[in-house]
């Protein structure tokens, strides 16, 4: 957001986490609201681009992992949208992240349909593990003419660790840097 306001435009920022009530996408009252703005602002050219990371927490793949807390997504079927029997708190997590995963991919869409730049950001995909790129939404935009999936390490933008990201966008494909300092690996007693 301030990068964007340097360049003289301006950032609509919503964030679960960081934001007020105003930025809770997955109320579906705020949602009809921003979603409205946004087609708004697609259809008389006045946004450049849509950028969005949903939140990964039910869709990473170290869920279960060295005693870690258990994942409540499937790699395929419907156990993508969330696993059969999970705990109450569980459900809740999984139903909100799908909600702004589907959100999120509702905006790329309407982008897309535009000819607007988008960009949506989230865990790469790892062999037999959940992730959001393998939603039926999510393989329903990557089959749109234009629309790839890159995927790259985070330590080559500067994270302390190798973390593969994945980015779904019109814009790319990216051309990401390969993974050049020595692995780190993680012993868990």
């Amino acid at each position: 957001a301030t990068y964007t306001s340097m360049l003289g435009g301006t950032c609509y920022e919503y964030d679960l986490v960081n934001g007020d009530a105003y930025s809770n996408l997955a109320d579906d009252e705020v949602w009809r609201r921003v979603f409205g703005y946004l087609n708004k602002d697609l259809e008389s050219r006045r946004c450049a681009g849509v950028f969005n990371g949903p939140p990964c927490d039910t869709f990473t793949s170290v869920r279960g992992i060295a005693g870690g807390p258990p994942p409540l997504r499937g790699p395929d079927g419907p156990d993508r949208y969330g696993l059969q029997g999970l705990e109450t708190s569980d459900k809740e997590k999984v139903r909100v992240g799908t909600c702004l995963a589907l959100r999120a991919l509702q905006a790329c869409t309407a982008a897309h349909e535009h000819g607007v730049l988008f960009v949506l950001e989230n865990p790469g995909k790892r062999e037999n593990k959940p992730s959001l790129f393998t939603l039926d939404e999510a393989t329903e935009l990557l089959s749109k003419p234009g629309v790839t999936l890159s995927e790259g390490p985070q330590c080559m933008q500067g994270a302390a660790h190798h973390k593969v990201t994945g980015w779904l966008s019109n814009g790319g494909p990216f051309e990401l840097p390969s993974c050049t300092h020595e692995v780190t690996k993680w012993l868990v007693p």
